[in-house]
């Protein structure tokens, strides 16, 4: 819908409906707009939950899935692969003919996999893991987390809180699996082209005595202060200094751009390419789930990962400093030729840190890891330390000198990239040769390590001692996940630093890789909401790429008129938004997809029973891609349907009484699964069914609203992270937002607004991170934008006048 729009006939979608030019000529007007603040507190009594919440059972009559429907399609892409066991019950099931092995203080035993059982756990809320003694352990389904290339991580929590994260492949299945009682983890991990679990014997693991388990010298270099190099500008490195402060921390997710080169020896040692991307994805999501459990507000995105040719049997040290080119303390030198194609990735695909994953060897690389701890000594960090944003990982097992096996740490390369989040060893372990403590970019930038009487255990910045527990968590001492105790104090708080550190770190270099904004209105992936207009009597459809309060047009598609838009969502998790359509009688739905090019391609989903009506798109399952939420109010039910492109895997069905609608549908507490808002039909209350991992909802009472208030849009109204509820009474002409915490309300200014106006669409349209909405007039012929300033103040624009028949759709 442009001024006009021109199309090319070949570049006419292909759909299942004729394809048709179409162009337009818009002239603009300006109106006068008023907008004032004042404030406003909604007052009324709250009473108990009476939401019904029922069974997950599906009738017969309601047949939307059946259990050859609900195979996903990566389920079905591995029928011939790695972990193809049949599911009897266990993720694992050990191999009787194949003898175990022992290497000092560990057992390997071997097993076939069953990825079947991981895919049933997602749906059923458990998996099982038989312990080699026969043992079953009990994981809780928190989420999973799809990768580009194939591989996928499933994500769990055992009883004591521990998590546990197993990252499938083509090739390949590594994790770990949490036994509790102070014993040290099962290790799953790949060897002469098959699976192993692995288990340790801690009084013999306590013998161990190398530089990985007693370092004589700290595993992290600390960069002098604005350095820089010759040729700095064509490496990309920044020359502002600005230093990082407490009060920099944000409460939104920022996400820090990896890069991951591993050796030529570290693939041999895993059997293939494949296998050792997929070692690399589990320790990415290891590092991303302990920022989830930690309460760090922190994302690495793996942008890329190459192989180079570089030897394992030397010093990580040394590795470190040819990769850097700078010997510390002082002595700038060219980087190694083995690293050119690996720093110029680095540029190539925007990359913040780089990380370099060898085979471990001992005693060659002195320990499992070394890497640039930025902001040491306290002494801030600038963007000028984009030269230093390096770290080298060992990482497998190997027997030293002493004959002695060691498997290097499965948090060790989270704790490299801690040292370059400017985060340091527990206070004992960072003293110097004075017993003076060096702390990292702040005073309480350490790692946690307690006595045998105050728990025993250590951090995973820590080093721990001969017998502790180790817990896969930043210290914080605002979580309680160690053993039941406090994971850090008020002076070890690796938490709250990262929080500080990682937005200047995500600004070392600019985005260049793009990916999913977290926006389910993403025309264009460009990390912007965009609008959506349909004229059903036209038969049209045209997307507005917008800017802020500027845009471009999209090209002109053809529909035909018996097709409604429904809903808008990313169902494939490429970045760009797709629609959803569904016919006049509500019979079927199909889904336009969305693609770099601005075209579509369409796919039938499937038709649906009658009384179903759909009422919302979300991320239901966490798993980074919208799925779709319907209700039937005469049956008195609820499903979503999990999305992966245009596959569908249904969820479980929750009983609801007949006088609730669904208002809004958004991550209300900021857990990563969208949540469902209902109202009665009378509009005076609103409930809150919360997400659960395993598909079910925890039902909470929000409060009483007064009469004229509807539910206009969800959005991120104060840049929290969290999604928002927008409120508006036409009557009164006020508009306000409900600022959400789970059930948990504090309220944002009330806006007067002229009665003539309504909500059409609520979105980040210029990527700052607040939600913007996006008015129209009664008569559906002007729009406006209201562009948040911050979370209580919008500054109005006028967009255009827009002819009659067009109607405008957000998400």
């Amino acid at each position: 819908m442009g001024g006009p729009v021109r199309l090319d006939p070949a570049r006419h979608l292909s759909r299942y409906v004729e394809m048709k030019k179409h162009s337009l000529r818009l002239g603009l007007s300006l109106l006068p707009l008023v907008l004032c603040a004042c404030t406003q507190d909604w007052s009324g009594g709250l009473e108990s939950a009476r939401l019904n919440k029922g069974g997950t059972e599906m009738s017969a009559a309601v047949a939307l899935a059946s259990s050859a429907d609900a195979m996903s399609v990566s389920q079905r892409r591995r029928d011939s692969a790695f972990a193809n066991h049949p599911d009897t019950g266990s993720l694992v099931h050990y191999a009787a003919k194949v003898a175990p092995r022992r290497t000092g203080a560990y057992t390997w035993h071997a097993v076939d996999l069953s990825e079947e059982h991981a895919f049933r756990a997602m749906a059923s809320g458990e998996l099982t893991f038989q312990a080699p003694d026969g043992t079953p352990i009990k994981l809780a389904y928190q989420r999973h987390i799809e990768h580009p290339d194939g591989n996928w991580s499933w994500v769990g929590e055992a009883a004591d809180g521990q998590t546990s994260v197993i990252t499938f492949g083509e090739e390949a299945v590594f994790g770990t699996i949490p036994q509790g009682n102070g014993q040290p983890p099962l290790r799953l991990t790949l060897a002469d082209g098959r699976a192993w679990v692995v288990s340790a014997d801690k009084r013999l693991l306590a013998e161990i005595d190398n530089e990985a388990t007693r370092p004589t010298s700290p595993d992290y270099l600390i960069p002098p202060k604005r350095v820089q190099a010759a040729g700095a500008a064509s490496d990309g490195m920044a020359a502002m200094a600005a230093p990082a402060t407490a009060g920099a921390s944000s409460s939104a997710t920022t996400v820090i751009d990896v890069l991951v080169g591993y050796t030529n020896g570290f693939a041999a040692a895993r059997g293939s390419q494949s296998a050792a991307q997929t070692r690399i994805r589990n320790l990415v999501d290891i590092t991303n789930q302990a920022y989830v459990s930690s309460q760090v507000n922190a994302e690495l995105r793996l942008v890329h990962s190459m192989q180079v040719t570089f030897p394992d049997n030397t010093a990580n040290e040394d590795a470190l400093e040819k990769l850097t080119g700078f010997r510390a303390p002082s002595t700038q030198l060219p980087p190694d030729p083995a690293f050119s194609a690996l720093r110029q990735a680095r540029e190539t695909y925007g990359a913040d840190l780089v990380a370099l994953v060898r085979k471990f060897n001992d005693p060659e690389n002195d320990g499992c890891g070394i890497a640039w701890l930025l902001g040491g000594g306290q002494s801030g960090i600038t963007p000028s330390d984009e030269y230093f944003g390096y770290s080298v990982v060992s990482d497998g097992q190997d027997a030293g000198t002493d004959g002695k096996t060691y498997f290097c740490r499965e948090e060790t390369f989270a704790h490299e990239i801690g040292h370059n989040l400017g985060s340091q060893h527990d206070i004992e372990t960072s003293k110097g040769d004075n017993g003076t403590p060096q702390p990292g970019a702040y005073a309480y930038s350490y790692g946690y390590k307690t006595s045998a009487a105050q728990g025993n255990f250590y951090t995973i910045m820590a080093y721990g001692d001969s017998g502790q527990t180790g817990y896969r968590v930043f210290s914080n001492p605002n979580i309680s996940t160690c053993g039941g105790r406090a994971c850090g104090t008020a002076t070890a708080d690796n938490a709250r630093s990262i929080n500080n550190t990682k937005g200047i770190i995500a600004g070392f270099r600019a985005t260049v890789v793009p990916g999913t904004s977290g926006l389910s209105n993403d025309a264009n992936a460009d990390g912007r909401s965009d609008l959506f207009w349909h004229n059903p009597t036209a038969g049209s459809e045209q997307g507005w790429f917008m800017n802020g309060s500027s845009w471009t047009y999209g090209a002109v598609a053809s529909i035909n008129p018996k097709y409604q838009l429904a809903g808008i969502g990313d169902f494939n998790g490429d970045g760009y938004a797709d629609l959803l359509w569904v016919d006049s009688a509500k019979t079927q739905v199909w889904v336009w997809t969305g693609s770099a090019g601005g075209s579509y391609s369409t796919n039938l989903l499937r038709s649906y029973p009658a009384g179903w009506s759909l009422v919302g798109t979300g991320d239901v399952n966490g798993d980074g891609r919208n799925d779709i939420v319907w209700h039937n109010a005469s049956a008195q039910k609820l499903q979503a349907w999990y999305m992966n492109g245009a596959s569908i895997q249904y969820g479980p069905v929750s009983t609801i009484q007949s006088q609730y609608r669904v208002a809004a549908v958004g991550d209300f507490n900021g857990d990563g699964r969208a949540d469902i808002l209902w109202n009665d039909q009378a509009k005076t209350k609103v409930w809150l069914w919360q997400t659960n991992p395993a598909g079910t909802f925890t039902v909470k009472f929000v409060r009483d609203y007064p009469a004229g208030w509807t539910v206009v849009g969800r959005g991120d109204a104060n840049g929290d992270g969290r999604a928002d509820v927008f409120w508006h009474n036409a009557t009164s002409g006020k508009m306000q937002a409900w600022f959400m915490n789970g059930s948990s309300v504090s309220y944002g200014a009330v806006k007067d607004i002229d009665s003539k106006y309504r909500v059409a669409a609520v979105g980040d349209y210029n990527g700052d991170g607040l939600s913007d909405i996006v008015w129209v007039d009664q008569a559906k012929t002007k729009l406006w934008m209201w562009t948040a300033v911050n979370s209580s103040f919008y500054s109005v624009q006028f967009l255009r006048a827009y002819p009659v028949g067009w109607n405008v759709y957000g998400g």
